[in-house]
């Protein structure tokens, strides 16, 4: 075993064996210094650029928020710089591959099973790569197109509300867009493992014709989506109320929109089947109440009592931040048979409107304690006959 290993190691020309892998090593240590310059060059240029495309950024839809602009611009140069490590990689990882004698492309050309697995990988790579991109890029491109959309709009949209839209628009893109490239690199994988997809492209069509006159209601659901989403008629975390169900909306799509109602109970309600969609907390939302004193009440009293706790609660720290306009007294609204109502109105943030109406009721109880202002409520008189038993005597 000893002769027959020094007998190879004596065969071997270690002089032209030595020059080729110093020129190996030099070759890939010149790779490796253009691909360190390269890095070092986009580390320098990245933040000019990521600047540049925030500026144009802001030409075109408006200026935000300093705090925001420097989330955005570190999100940006994070998002490039991590794009651009990977690119070098890759490229390295080829050049190296095709110095060591493997090039990838005649495999990748092939008809053999490792070309195969080699597609079916990369294909596979590239699915994941660009659904990585897409969870990255959609929230953002889909802020920049509602910005904008908002610049073209005579009413600004309040912060909150256009979270609310980006979150719905995102959450729906990136759903569709993962069922595309699952079904595009399905297709492709079953191609590279030897199936015909031809008879299953042609099947899949008849099937098509025929599930499409037994899923007419599908066919609406998914147009009537499309709309709802378009028309921003609501999105998640709007209270509405559609196909006479009122809820909290938890999830939209183009199928169907998932409610959850103040019980917990969660209903999921075709998008076809939505003819009316009440929203609740478009922008702002309202208080409506109506307030109940008796007839016996000094009707200017009690308006300048109620006109001041809601200018109290308006003012009131807790409560200020909720509260776009003081609730105030409208109109004598009704006589109802118990009392006189009158209206009170307050505008409040979306979705603010129970909480500040409960906290006014509460306030108002306290004021009307205090100013000795009484509070109808319905009244029932029983009348108990009793019945006169036969042959008694009728009383004197």
């Amino acid at each position: 075993m000893d002769v027959n290993l020094f007998a190879f190691l004596t065969t071997i020309d270690w002089g032209h064996l030595g020059a080729a892998a110093l020129v190996f090593l030099l070759r890939v240590a010149l790779m490796a210094a253009l691909a360190l310059l390269a890095y070092w060059l986009v580390r320098r240029w990245i933040p000019p650029a990521a600047d540049l495309i925030l500026r144009a950024e802001r030409r075109l839809a408006g200026l935000p928020a300093a705090e925001e602009q420097a989330a955005r611009r570190d999100t940006l140069r994070h998002l490039l710089l991590r794009t651009i490590q990977g690119l070098l990689v890759a490229v390295v990882g080829v050049l190296v591959l095709a110095e060591l004698g493997l090039n990838l492309w005649p495999l990748l050309a092939g008809t053999g099973a490792l070309g195969a697995v080699l597609r079916v990988t990369l294909t596979v790579a590239l699915a994941l790569l660009l659904h990585r991109l897409a969870e990255r890029a959609t929230p953002h491109l889909v802020e920049l197109a509602l910005r904008v959309e908002q610049t073209d709009l005579a009413a600004p949209v309040a912060s909150e509300e256009q979270a609310k839209r980006r979150d719905t628009l995102s959450h729906v893109l990136l759903r569709t867009l993962e069922v595309l490239l699952v079904v595009i690199g399905g297709f492709m994988v079953l191609a590279e493992l030897g199936f015909n997809l031809a008879p299953l492209i042609a099947s899949a069509g008849i099937a098509g014709i025929a599930i499409g006159f037994g899923a007419q209601s599908l066919i609406r659901d998914l147009f009537a989506g499309i709309f709802i989403l378009l028309e921003n008629q609501y999105g998640k975390g709007d209270v509405v109320k559609i196909a006479g169900v009122a809820g909290i909306v938890e999830d939209v799509n183009l199928r169907r929109t998932v409610l959850r109602d103040l019980d917990g109970i969660v209903h999921s309600v075709p998008n076809g089947e939505v003819r009316v969609a009440s929203n609740f907390t478009r922008g702002w939302s309202r208080v409506n109440l109506n307030v109940l004193v008796g007839y016996d009440q000094d009707l200017d009293r009690v308006r300048a009592v109620l006109d001041r706790v809601g200018e109290e609660l308006a003012a009131d720290p807790e409560w200020a931040p909720l509260i776009l306009e003081a609730p105030k007294v409208l109109r004598v609204d009704a006589f109802e048979e118990s009392g006189i109502a009158l209206k009170v109105l307050a505008t409040t943030k979306p979705i603010k409107q129970w909480d500040v109406a409960g906290e006014l009721r509460r306030r108002i109880k306290a004021a009307f304690d205090a100013e000795g202002i009484s509070i109808p409520f319905p009244h029932r008189v029983v009348v108990i006959q009793q019945a006169e038993r036969p042959g008694a005597a009728p009383e004197a």
